[in-house]
């Protein structure tokens, strides 16, 4: 009986009452079942309920209905469940407050970091736990700009994970701090250092007086590729002032040669052929920034000072337009 699939219901909106009827009379179906559920299918049961109120929960006139059950039932299950209803409940809770941060005071944003923290220690650093402190530092710097908290509590919890776990992740450890030097890197300079793929060294300072993207790419991510075209229209509308420095992870160096002549791309990538490199699919550059999820792209000024650490899509255009309030170019340039 997966009622989580079922909620073809609400795209009819003639009969409001008669929808919010049937959501309630769903969910008590699902919220029967997992009563009476074997432990091994409880976990399985809870996740349903929290998908088909999360579904239903998109629909205006039924999300009222849909917060309040999902409320309620994320805290029971975080005090009444199987122990790995619990742990889900727990890092559920938290995802929602924190998608709620905008509602709360600064105070109790201090002390939603803490209890997030928290968890990714009791957990000794699950996935689910690391998703929840990702999500929190990322809406930390991203919306509220707060990229020095988002900072911090990088380096506090890398701090803390080696002080207070018996058998830390050493390289989650340093993911953290990679990170926490990435959020702290609007208003300050950036550090980029490797090879250009004809092996020549490669020399920020060169760059200085002009705006760079510092892009970390690949050829096997979709995004990264599919926002090249606009990029080649962006360096062609803004030069000689803006250039591109891209930074390839994850491929040889002989499919970034290949790809590059294939795509005519006119900018330096840099790319660290060394055996360690390949074996990590990282370099310096992106274990100095805790990159190891792309598309990241950095927007640097004149003057060699990070502009922002979220210079992707249209936030990208509102940066550029900023740069250079004197170029314009064509909306029908963009959309080509």
């Amino acid at each position: 009986m997966r009622f989580a699939r079922d909620v073809a219901f609400v795209e009819d909106q003639s009969d409001q009452g008669k929808h919010i009827d049937q959501a309630r009379r769903h969910y008590l179906a699902l919220s029967e079942l997992y009563d009476v559920a074997a432990e091994d299918e409880a976990f399985e049961l809870f996740q349903q309920q929290i998908t088909f109120l999360r579904k239903i929960k998109r629909v205006a006139y039924l999300a009222p209905l849909a917060q309040g059950n999902l409320d309620e039932l994320l805290r029971n299950g975080e005090s009444d469940g199987t122990d790995a209803v619990q742990k889900f409940a727990k890092q559920q809770l938290l995802s929602e407050e924190i998608r709620r941060m905008d509602a709360i005071s600064e105070d109790d944003r201090h002390e939603l970091s803490r209890r997030a923290m928290a968890f990714v220690i009791e957990t000794n650093a699950s996935s689910q736990s690391r998703q929840v402190f990702n999500m929190l530092t990322t809406i930390l710097s991203y919306h509220f700009g707060d990229h020095a908290q988002a900072s911090e509590l990088c380096f506090d919890l890398a701090t803390q994970l080696e002080k207070q776990t018996h058998d830390p992740d050493r390289m989650f450890v340093e993911q953290l701090r990679g990170v926490g030097r990435r959020y702290a890197l609007p208003g300050n300079s950036i550090v980029i250092e490797g090879k250009t793929l004809d092996g020549a060294p490669f020399d920020l300072k060169a760059y200085r007086g002009k705006v760079l993207l510092i892009d970390f790419w690949s050829t096997h991510c979709a995004p990264c590729v599919a926002a090249f075209p606009e990029l080649k229209k962006y360096r062609d509308a803004y030069a000689p002032e803006f250039e591109v420095i891209a930074i390839n992870m994850w491929d040889s160096h002989e499919r970034i040669a290949e790809f590059v002549q294939e795509r005519s791309i006119p900018w330096v990538n840099l790319h660290d052929p060394s055996p360690e490199s390949r074996r990590t699919k990282s370099d310096a550059n992106s274990l100095r920034y805790g990159v190891y999820s792309i598309p990241v792209s950095i927007l640097v000024g004149r003057d060699g000072k990070v502009i922002s650490i979220w210079a992707v899509g249209s936030k990208l255009d509102e940066l550029l337009a900023k740069e250079f309030p004197n170029v314009v170019i064509p909306t029908a340039a963009l959309e080509e």
